[in-house]
């Protein structure tokens, strides 16, 4: 028979080895939850300037002494007042994964220019992306096409409009809610992401998140201006990534302001080539107008 000391022992060895195999746990997923969060992709080609279509240009800056890239694609009709729109990715998704879509936008709307914006670490970016590395280098690439485009940081502001999808949503936030621009269209939003990662790890290993983008938090800053940007927000139903449920909370929290737009039987990618459609889809003669217009 086993003597009490020798079980007591043995059940001591059990608890510690659950333990370590725990605190092996947590220690990997604290190390390594970026690379659950981040996807980044290369370009496939080197020389990625020569590869764009006439007209657009790779502008290049350094952010976190790292070299970045903002893809630049002045609409063909663009005159010095009309709309500018920096657009955010998803986590998988790169700035150039958007060429064909702004070509088609342009081809309605030529007034239109937009500033497709990588991550660090993203196509040909240097660094890592992390919460603080991809607001440094978004507001770096604004600063270069204001630059670019050679006006005063007001008039920048009065022609600047959002686009962000699901990450890049975040991503547009933290941006929006630093430079305050004219309109947000937000395509498959999450609320935070410290309850996307409770829907994923549960609690309290949620709250080991070390990049808290916080898009409750980022609207309500944004709700304290004025006037407040024209904000509108389109969530598939059927969105097997960031719950609709998401989209339909912030709509309700920021009802009066959050123009809402429940698409059924879209998924989370299919916001983006419906992209076209929804800009198609606001009000008025001349789409920056109604971007900017509010009811």
């Amino acid at each position: 028979m086993i003597g009490r000391s020798s079980f007591s022992s043995a059940i001591k060895i059990v608890v510690l080895a659950a333990a370590a195999l725990v605190l092996a746990f947590v220690l990997l997923l604290f190390f390594l939850q970026r690379e659950m969060i981040y996807f980044p992709r290369r370009y496939p080609v080197a020389d990625v300037a020569r590869a764009l279509p006439p007209r657009w240009e790779a502008l290049s800056f350094e952010s976190g002494a790292t070299r970045q890239f903002v893809y630049w694609a002045p609409g063909p009709a663009a005159g010095a007042g009309d709309p500018v729109f920096f657009v955010f990715s998803g986590n998988a998704t790169l700035a150039l994964d958007w060429l064909g879509l702004v070509r088609a936008i342009q081809e309605r709307h030529p007034e239109l220019s937009f500033a497709l914006v990588d991550y660090p670490g993203y196509g040909q970016n240097g660094g890592y992306s992390t919460r603080a590395s991809i607001v440094a280098a978004s507001l770096q690439a604004r600063e270069t096409v204001r630059r670019r485009l050679d006006v005063g940081e007001d008039l920048l502001r009065a022609r600047t409009h959002v686009v962000g999808h699901s990450l890049g949503a975040a991503a547009a936030l933290e941006f929006a809610s630093r430079t305050h621009p004219q309109s947000i269209l937000l395509l498959a939003p999450f609320t935070s992401l410290v309850e996307m990662a409770r829907k994923v790890v549960g609690w309290p290993m949620c709250l080991l998140l070390r990049d808290r983008f916080d898009n409750r938090a980022r609207l309500r800053e944004l709700a304290a201006l004025s006037p407040r940007p024209a904000l509108r927000v389109h969530h598939g139903d059927a969105d097997r990534v960031i719950p609709v449920q998401m989209g339909r909370e912030l709509a309700k929290e920021f009802e009066g302001w959050l123009d809402y737009h429940e698409r059924p039987g879209v998924g989370h990618n299919d916001l983006v080539s419906d992209l076209a459609a929804v800009l198609d889809e606001t009000r008025g003669p001349r789409l920056g107008r109604a971007l900017t217009a509010t009811e």
